[in-house]
């Protein structure tokens, strides 16, 4: 079985995906995405799209790098909870980098709509599926993570 390559994994996952649930189409969803590759997934590692990058089947990418990904994981939530501890004790914490970038984001979009010549609110739509997307590979990592010892995952 051949890798999948970048237009493989566009045109059978992703841009199908979101068309499917933004209603729109196929061919504007790819304007839309590669205008604004690489996406930026606000507190994320885009796993997928570094390992095509790499050339890397997404399941040994991840393996191979179960470590950083944990070590992410745990500085984010270490983030999150001084924040919080700090709020408990009536201080005031700055914010969150990894959390709070939505004026970043808003103009992030504004040049990717600039760029594929959409609006700006369906930029907004498919970086939102899209997110949704990613969250459905983060399930995937975590099942996959939890499991690594499983002869069949080659761990």
């Amino acid at each position: 079985m051949r890798d999948c390559t970048e237009n493989d994994f566009l045109e059978t996952s992703i841009v199908p995906f979101l068309a499917n649930h933004t209603g729109i189409s196929e061919k504007r969803i790819l304007g839309i995405y590669r205008a604004g590759k690489p996406w930026p997934i606000f507190g994320k590692i885009n796993f997928v799209d570094e390992a095509i990058e790499n050339e890397t089947p997404i399941r040994k990418y991840i393996l191979d790098n179960k470590q950083l990904i944990f070590h992410l994981a745990d500085e984010t939530e270490r983030k999150v909870s001084d924040y919080y501890l700090a709020l408990d004790r009536g201080e005031s914490p700055g914010p969150i980098p990894e959390l709070e970038l939505e004026a970043e984001k808003n103009e992030i979009f504004r040049n990717i709509a600039e760029k594929s010549g959409e609006e700006v609110r369906k930029v907004k739509l498919v970086a939102k599926n899209l997110a949704e997307y990613y969250g459905l590979i983060d399930q995937y990592v975590e099942d996959l993570l939890k499991n690594t010892n499983n002869p069949k995952l080659g761990s």
